[in-house]
């Protein structure tokens, strides 16, 4: 059997997926071991939130769903477990209470604090939308686009595609006269 020495570090409880452990760890949050050798269980990556984790995480898609002791729930991206990234944050200890169990149904987390139970809906967290250009009835018009997107893409011929990080403002420009394009 194998063992991950845990750097003084308490390790609270455990969820397991596919070939990951995702650990609730009270100094350090989420930590997240890859198990794929049993012998040797080495470190994937970790995401450190404020307040001791005691309670499992929670998994339900890309996302990693933590109850922290006093800073309310952490929705944590585990697209790629070797960099997890913070979703969003609901709730601290004003809100909650001191975290004491978390379980999801569907599209809903359980929350058991020591101030009472709570219900909440989990929506889909996007970190990208895309933006679809088309030009009616005239294809093929050429489009000035600012900023460049994800993928370093700018400038278009209608129609075409670009991905952005949410919240981003896109401008378009278009020519004054598209029967020429």
């Amino acid at each position: 059997a194998g063992k991950y020495q845990n750097d003084g570090d308490t390790f609270h409880a455990v969820t397991l997926r596919d070939n990951y452990a995702y650990l609730s760890s009270y100094y350090y949050g989420l930590v997240i071991l890859d198990v794929s050798n049993p012998v040797l269980p080495k470190p994937a990556g970790r995401f450190e939130v404020n307040g001791g984790c005691r309670v499992a995480p929670v998994l339900n898609g890309n996302y990693a769903y933590l109850l922290s002791e006093d800073n309310g729930i952490y929705a944590i991206d585990i697209t790629d477990p070797s960099s997890p990234s913070l979703a969003c944050n609901y709730g601290d200890f004003n809100t909650l209470g001191w975290g004491q169990d978390l379980i999801a149904d569907g599209n809903k987390l359980f929350a058991a604090t020591n101030s009472g139970f709570y219900i909440l809906e989990v929506q889909p967290v996007s970190s990208t939308v895309t933006l679809t250009v088309q030009s009616t009835p005239y294809s093929g018009a050429a489009i000035g686009v600012s900023p460049t997107d994800v993928n370093g893409k700018g400038n278009g011929t209608a129609s075409f595609s670009r991905s952005y990080t949410t919240g981003t403002v896109v401008t378009l420009t278009a020519p004054a006269d598209l029967q020429g394009k």
